[in-house]
């Protein structure tokens, strides 16, 4: 059963701003894509958008809840760089926001990996967990001009950073605190 996108009033994006990464997310669900190496076949958004769209795929979690949320999206297209050029520059602890409904949801980086695509780890990404798990997903390695593929992906893992709650009486502790030190400047 497909999840729905998060409804939001404004556009559902992704962002790593120590890597530049700044994009709109579109919805990607089912099969569909060009058959890829041992036929594996799952949606991409177009390119006529690959500059300023990833894509989350509908069958898998929704970025924060749990379970493994996946985000794909192109590195390069014919006329240029494309949204996840960078990707490959993510280090561990750096951050990736996924923005929708007025929230902000942060996931810390907890690997970078380019693996050739057949040894792509199908179970470990699409697989169930109960831990919040987001992956990023594009093309990576040389690229073969006579399939028309790269042979690489670069896959990076990030964990849900949740939102820390405050404890009851937390914000009056804070503002006493500060007519305190105000007060005695």
């Amino acid at each position: 059963m497909a999840k729905k996108a998060p409804r939001s009033a404004g556009p559902w994006t992704v962002s790593a701003p120590s890597v530049g990464l700044a994009a709109d997310l579109m919805t990607l669900s089912g099969v569909g894509g060009p058959a890829g190496i041992d036929g594996l076949s799952l949606p991409v958004p177009p390119l006529a958008r690959a500059a300023r769209d990833a894509g989350w795929y509908s069958f898998t979690a929704v970025p924060g809840d749990a379970g493994n949320a996946v985000i794909v999206g192109h590195v390069d297209t014919y006329t240029g760089p494309a949204v996840f050029y960078h990707l490959y520059q993510l280090r561990p602890g750096d951050q990736v926001y996924v923005d929708a409904d007025g929230t902000r949801r942060r996931f810390d980086v907890t690997s970078v990996r380019e693996m050739p695509k057949p040894s792509f780890p199908v179970n470990q990404v699409f697989g169930g967990t109960k831990r919040h798990m987001l992956w990023l997903i594009t093309c990576g390695g040389a690229f073969d001009y006579e399939t028309g593929h790269y042979l690489d992906n670069v896959i990076v893992s990030a964990t849900w950073d949740p939102p820390k709650k405050e404890r009851p009486g937390e914000k009056e502790h804070a503002k006493r605190s500060e007519n305190h030190l105000q007060s005695v400047r």
